[in-house]
């Protein structure tokens, strides 16, 4: 009689057959029905109608392979009610625009963390394991009780953070649902650690280090433990920090190619000066050999015309 009773037959009947894994739902549009083969090697069916109910499948929309998805063509259900704005963004805000056939529910509204939440109220309500953490800024330690009776919201989390004694700034992330913490110190490795088999660190997401020198720290300190879980979850830093090394290798080669192609534009541009300068200030050694010559041939004559002139005598040698 009703969608859901096609739905609950298909799949009853698909595990009585042994064909596990392949269910039928409604599609993401709302308006047809989609099956799904789930199975790590689809199993490759396919549906098509039988003589005693020729147009069964192709009326239900799901004629066809499941390869792994089947997705029917689209029913047109009746629209039961429509939400629209009125000059506004309130039913779009609020994730109930459009037209439904049925009992509608909202989109997720994402709503942001704030300061002033209580922890309890996080996570659906069931709140977070807090325990003891501890945090390393090179040689310097704090440990953190997160479960003290004074730590009621996210705002005083954060302030337990800040006021450890380190250089350190807890806030909340960019996106507003989490929170982040950040070493001020840009010479000291910063590390944050379970203490006696905690989660605390790994459930609020900061467990772990910012650099890859701490995340080897951590990363000795996990195995020491034999804690599998906080290695798998190291996993990530280090191919964040791999990739940030890479990034700043090809920055800095990047800076030494040109660094090299401005130094021998440098010595191109010295030799060129260099060229022009010798060109308009030094001398033509032929022309400067030439004249030389010619002002001693010259000097020559004239000392010669003047001992022909003046005929020294002994007389005036005496004198």
């Amino acid at each position: 009689m009703t969608v859901d009773d096609v739905i609950t037959q298909f799949n009853s009947q698909m595990m009585t057959a042994g064909l596990f894994n392949v269910t039928m739902g409604i599609n993401a549009a709302g308006t047809g029905f989609e099956i799904n083969d789930t199975n790590g090697i689809p199993l490759n069916l396919s549906i098509e109608n039988v003589e005693n109910n020729v147009n069964l499948a192709e009326q239900l929309g799901i004629v066809g392979n499941i390869e792994p998805t089947l997705t029917g063509k689209d029913l047109a259900p009746r629209v039961h009610f429509e939400v629209l704005e009125m000059g506004g963004t309130t039913a779009e805000d609020l994730g109930i625009l459009g037209e439904f056939r049925g009992n509608y529910a909202g989109e997720n509204l994402d709503p942001q963390l704030l300061a002033t939440s209580n922890l309890s109220d996080l996570n659906n309500g069931l709140g977070f394991p807090m325990g003891e953490i501890t945090m390393w800024q090179g040689g310097t330690n704090a440990t953190l009780d997160l479960d003290s009776p004074s730590i009621v919201t996210v705002q005083d989390m954060l302030d337990a953070f800040n006021n450890s004694g380190l250089d350190i700034t807890a806030s909340l992330n960019a996106d507003g649902r989490g929170i982040q913490v950040v070493n001020n110190d840009p010479n000291s490795s910063f590390t944050i650690e379970e203490v006696s088999g905690g989660t605390a660190a790994r459930s609020l997401g900061v467990y772990g280090s910012s650099d890859i020198v701490g995340s080897f720290f951590v990363l000795a300190n996990a195995m020491e433990n034999d804690d599998q879980e906080a290695i798998a979850g190291l996993l990530d830093n280090f191919d964040l920090g791999l990739n940030d090394l890479l990034n700043q290798r090809a920055i800095t080669g990047g800076k030494g190619a040109r660094l090299e192609s401005t130094k021998y534009r440098l010595y191109e541009q010295e030799f060129m000066f260099t060229s022009r300068l010798s060109e308009i200030e030094d001398a033509d050694l032929t022309e400067v050999i030439t004249n030389l010559s010619i002002y001693e041939n010259n000097y020559q004559a004239a000392l010669m015309a003047s001992a022909r002139i003046i005929q020294p005598s002994l007389l005036s040698f005496l004198r």
